[in-house]
Parts: C-alpha cells; sequence; structure tokens
C-alpha cells in the first residue's frame, strides 16, 4: 500500500493479506456513540423492559421518599401486616384531610432463629380501622403507643395452642393422656405411664396437666388454652374451689406456677367427657384400662415417669406447711390506746374505754376495780390447757373452767365458747364420762298367756 494511501484506509492488519486493522476511523469517530448503543441492545434486549421499570420506580422513591406523620386524633388508623418464613412488616397508616393515605409508623425485620418457629403467615394484608388514639397519659411517646397497638392488634389473628389433658387410675397403674394441637390444626398424642406408689385420681389429673404445660414449654407455645373434664382441678385452678387437702397442694402450686409462665392469661376451661375422648384414650392405653373399641387409632409410644412431677421442681409430695398470719383482736384496741387521734371504727372505740395499757400488756377493767389480763389465741389455748388437765386440773366442765380463769386473772372474748369447746374436745373426758344405760327405745311388757309361765 503506499504511504500516501494510508491516511484514508479504514482498516489494515499488517503481515496478512485480506485482513486489516482500524487506524483511523472514517467520520472522525461521529458514529461511536451509535454503534455502541445498537451492541448494548443487542446485549441485553431480554432485560431492558423489566430492569427499567425497576430503575424509573426506585428512583421516583428516592426523590420523593415518604414522609411519616404524626396521627391524628379522631381518624381511623389503618394497620397493614404482612408476615414471611423469615421476615415480618407492618404498616400503620393514616388518612389526612384529603383523603390521601399517610404512613405514621412502620416496622420491617428479618426474623432470628427463634422467632421463625413463633410466626403465623397472614396472606395478603390485613386493615383495620378500628384503633384510636386514647387520651392516656401512661404512655410517654407516640412510638411506644404505636408499638403497643400494633401488639394488640395482631394479636387479634394468633391462633392459640390447645391442650386436651386426663388422668387415669386403676388399682395397678395410673396413666397420663395428653393431646396438643397445634395452630396450624396438627394433633399431637402422648402416653405416659405413671409408675409410682401413692397415686390417686386427682393426682394422676394434676400430674397430667403439669407435663402437658412443660411439653408446650418445650414446644415454644405462645398462646395457650388449657381443656379438662376434671371439675375439682378446674375450680381450684380458676379460683372457685380452693385447695385445702395438704397432699394435692404440692401439685396446686406447681400447676399455678408453670401457669405463669407466659405473660398472656391462660384460659382454663372444663369440658365435658364426650369432648375430652382422645386424651381419656391416651390415658387409659397407658394405666392398661381395656379399650372395647378404639376410635383414634393412632400409634403412641408410652412414656415412663418414675417420680411425680412435682419433686423436680421442689415442692414436697406429702408435706406442706402454710402459715397463715392470725389476726388478734388486741391490736386495733392497743393501736387506738396508743394513738387515739388515728383513725378508728366506731365500735372499736367504744371497746377501748373498758381497756388500759400497762407495761405493753392489754388490761381488762371489771366492775369491781379488777384488771385482768388480755390472752391472744395461743395464750389462751394454753392456760385452758393447764387449767382443764394440767397439774392441778381435774377436768372440770366449760362453765367451771371459764369461772377458774377469770379467777385466775385472765380475759378474751369468747372465754366461756372456747372453754366449752375445748371441754368437749378433751378425748379422756370422753373415754371416762359416765356411761348411760338406758335403752334406746322404751321396753315393751310382754303379757304371759297364762300364770306361772316361766
Amino acid at each position: 500500500m503506499a504511504p500516501k494511501d494510508i491516511h484514508k484506509t479504514a482498516f489494515r492488519c499488517p503481515g496478512h493479506v485480506g485482513a486489516y486493522e482500524y487506524l483511523v476511523m472514517s467520520f472522525g469517530l461521529k458514529n461511536a456513540g451509535a454503534t455502541y448503543q445498537m451492541a448494548m441492545n443487542a446485549i441485553f434486549h431480554d432485560l431492558i423492559g423489566q430492569s427499567m421499570e425497576a430503575f424509573d420506580s426506585i428512583k421516583a422513591y428516592l426523590t420523593s421518599p415518604p414522609v411519616l406523620v404524626p396521627p391524628q386524633r379522631g381518624n381511623p388508623l389503618k394497620l397493614y401486616i404482612s408476615a414471611s418464613e423469615k421476615s415480618i412488616g407492618s404498616l400503620l397508616a393514616q388518612n389526612n384531610e384529603g383523603g390521601k393515605e399517610q404512613a405514621v409508623y412502620y416496622l420491617s425485620r428479618i426474623l432470628t432463629e427463634v422467632e421463625t418457629s413463633e410466626v403465623i403467615n397472614i396472606p395478603g394484608s390485613l386493615e383495620v380501622t378500628s384503633i384510636w388514639i386514647p387520651p392516656r397519659k401512661d404512655i410517654s411517646g407516640k412510638e411506644d403507643w404505636v408499638q403497643q397497638e400494633i401488639r394488640r392488634v395482631a394479636g387479634l389473628w394468633i391462633t392459640h395452642w390447645k391442650l386436651y389433658f386426663d388422668g387415669s387410675h386403676t388399682q395397678k397403674a395410673s396413666g397420663a393422656g395428653i393431646v396438643i394441637v397445634n395452630p396450624q390444626g396438627v394433633y399431637h398424642y402422648y402416653s405416659f405411664l405413671l409408675d409410682y406408689q401413692g397415686n390417686t385420681n386427682n393426682r394422676a389429673e394434676y400430674e397430667t396437666l403439669i407435663i402437658g404445660l412443660e411439653i408446650l414449654m418445650d414446644l415454644g407455645a405462645v398462646e395457650v388454652e388449657v381443656f379438662g373434664d376434671s371439675e375439682l382441678v378446674i375450680n381450684q385452678l380458676n379460683g372457685e374451689f380452693k385447695c385445702r387437702h395438704i397432699t394435692m397442694a404440692g401439685y396446686y402450686l406447681a400447676a399455678t406456677q408453670l401457669l405463669n409462665f407466659w405473660d398472656s392469661e391462660i384460659s382454663v376451661n372444663h369440658v365435658p367427657r364426650e369432648s375430652n375422648l382422645a386424651a381419656n384414650e391416651m390415658a387409659q392405653l397407658a394405666s392398661g384400662v381395656p379399650i372395647q373399641e378404639r376410635k383414634y387409632g393412632v400409634d403412641v409410644e408410652i412414656q415412663r415417669r418414675n417420680l411425680p412431677s412435682i419433686l423436680k421442681r421442689g415442692f414436697s409430695l406429702d408435706i406442706m406447711v402454710l402459715e397463715a398470719e392470725i389476726e388478734d383482736w388486741r391490736s386495733p384496741i392497743i393501736h387506738h390506746l396508743k394513738d387515739p387521734s388515728s383513725p378508728t371504727s366506731k365500735n372499736d372505740r367504744q371497746q377501748a374505754t373498758k381497756y388500759v395499757l400497762w407495761a405493753k400488756n392489754l388490761l381488762r377493767k371489771t366492775p369491781d376495780g379488777l384488771l385482768l389480763k388480755c390472752l391472744g389465741q395461743e395464750e389462751s389455748m394454753r392456760v385452758m390447757a393447764e387449767v382443764h388437765e394440767g397439774v392441778c386440773g381435774a377436768h372440770q366442765a366449760g362453765t367451771k373452767m371459764r369461772w377458774l380463769l377469770r379467777r385466775y386473772g385472765y380475759f378474751w372474748p369468747d372465754m366461756e365458747k372456747d372453754c366449752k369447746s375445748y371441754a368437749r374436745g378433751c378425748e379422756e373426758c370422753q373415754r371416762h364420762e359416765p356411761l348411760q344405760h338406758v335403752p334406746l327405745v322404751p321396753l315393751n311388757p310382754v303379757v304371759k298367756p297364762w300364770p306361772f309361765r316361766g
């Protein structure tokens, strides 16, 4: 190629015939932009439509981000909730005066591994228009109130875990049957053999409830409902019956302690036996009761418990001492005599005129001008025992005991009543008292059929 034609050549390749390399581009690189655009259109032909739309939406969002506005009193709030397996999101919005929806508060975060087991997937979004801003002073910040309202409204869609329990006791063995229904409606069946002595039917019921609550704790249940067919257990836990038996106090305290584990209130409901057949069958299966026809043909492994659950929780099985503070009848009178200006009932003020304080002892004034020492419950029991069956006691009757105690200089309001009750309860008096040999029914004379008949 002639050197004078090099500046007119578009491309050449030295050393090769017929192949050339660009040295000078025609038109002075004016078509470089169009060439690059044609190449990019060919490469990204399938992605241009979607990517550009997404880019435009992101650009529009970044140029005009939403601004959180303070809630207006009197306008309903809208709560949008969305949950997935790994994240949750919620938005609290409110319409302004122009009817345009504006954001008040939002929440969006990824769940931890522990929280993923407690999330319930809510399809779509939920709109709640019944939330109003109350004029309350116990909540300092606006954000705190919004978070509380979100928790309260979100709880309306939480499905409870359900626990059905039943205990069975026979002369051979005792069993516990538990049925747990999770929020997705899946049933879990449990059967336990209570392999230890000293069981009763009520103890088996409490033991079953304690085991079921411990299982719910291990499963991470949040909202729980308890169902059982034992009226005694259900009414005691609901406060309608009192747990008076000393051997049941440990079970009652253990069950109450477990129910207080959850922050929310646990409802304990009584159901008829017909509605608790599944748990009853699990209990009978463990205790060895023959079942004619199984209605719930599920394969359940019978687990064994060798010790009561309350022993693991630090409660005693047979000994439970409950100390109750006994009100002393002398306290209001002593309080009024020490401080007459303090608020006291009219009856106590009138009674205080018959007493006097001397050397920290309350004394009763008698019409004869004598002073009797006032005794409490423990002291009165001690002096009654000494007068009735002590060294000089002759097992007198209640009226004589009262006369002797006043003669010795003691007093309390129910002296005669307590003395009669103590005398009637004396075992030696009942054993050695005079026996009446009068027949229970009147005698009927028999007329002989003829004289001198034997």
